[in-house]
């Protein structure tokens, strides 16, 4: 997830020569960050990695 969204913005750079951010949230007169799917995907794989690091190890222990 990380390395395609990496490549999905540097994609984007290279083409257009900046990131086009599609997704706009407004709730009332609070406004979130516009972001794209590439930067989900980055965060999504970031947080899958940091949540692996509470799982429990699955190796046998000796």
């Amino acid at each position: 997830l990380i390395i395609g969204g990496a490549l999905g913005n540097l994609f984007d750079r290279l083409w257009h020569g900046f990131v086009v951010d599609m997704i706009d949230f407004y709730v009332g007169d609070w406004h979130f960050a516009t972001f794209n799917l590439a930067d989900t995907a980055i965060c999504v794989g970031a947080a899958l990695i940091v949540l692996e690091g509470f799982l429990p190890s699955k190796a046998k222990k000796q």
